[in-house]
């Protein structure tokens, strides 16, 4: 995937830089027992869908297809350090999400529908830290998340609506990171994937896009970049 090689040979040309330094970094930093930051970064996301027992049979739908498409997102990141390797991590963010369903029909034109989410996203983070390697630092990240859906339809009174998507989420978030050291800050590239654990569509038995899901869950994978100190 295209995040996975721009993380990797990001890592990749600051290792050799770094590489080329002598001494720390920020020393200090490692005694902080609470420090903050900004992050920023992209996302691809689309639904998790399960279809209905009945949909095999269904004589309107074909296919109903979930499809990725990106997003951007910024927010602000606190990290508070139980010890040596273990920190917890709050990243209140907020983010642009854009997912498509594509719907084949047996007796009207095929067409993709495109579901804009501004979401603000709250994920609740444990951090484990290798031993820092002179000025760099590996890390992974697991925990839970929280999503609400500021442009969620749920209670639109539009008759036209696809799909009646619901505003909040719960899911779970895991990823990997790394610390480059520099002498005034923290840089960190990080990759994360993102599932959520809540069933977001309110079942519509009149609309023809709606009867095919019973199920419809959320994932993301997001790629972005941390300063901190």
């Amino acid at each position: 995937m295209q995040q996975v090689k721009i993380l990797l040979v990001l890592c990749l040309c600051t290792s050799k830089i770094f590489a080329q330094e002598q001494g720390f970094n920020m020393l200090e930093h490692d005694d902080k027992k609470l420090y903050f930051g900004i992050t920023i970064g992209t996302n691809r996301a689309q639904y998790k869908i399960f279809h209905t027992p009945n949909f095999i049979g269904n004589d309107s739908v074909l296919v109903a297809t979930p499809r990725w498409n990106p997003g951007f997102q910024v927010g602000i990141m606190g990290n508070y350090k139980l010890n040596n390797h273990f920190s917890l991590r709050l990243v209140p963010q907020f983010a642009l999400v854009y997912k498509e369903m594509q719907y084949d029909f047996t007796q009207q034109q095929d067409t993709v529908i495109t579901l804009e989410s501004i979401m603000l996203q709250s994920p609740l983070l444990l951090k484990f830290n290798s031993d820092r390697i002179n000025n760099f630092r590996f890390y992974t990240i697991s925990g839970l998340k929280f999503d609400y859906d500021f442009n969620s339809n749920l209670n639109s009174r539009r008759t036209d609506e696809a799909l009646r998507i619901k505003p909040l989420d719960l899911g779970y978030e895991l990823g990997v990171g790394f610390e480059f050291y520099y002498p005034n800050f923290i840089f960190s590239p990080e990759i994360k994937i993102s599932n959520g654990f809540s069933n977001l569509q309110k079942a519509q038995a009149n609309i023809i896009t709606s009867k095919p899901i019973e199920t419809l869950n959320s994932k993301m994978i997001v790629f972005s970049f941390t300063i901190g100190g």
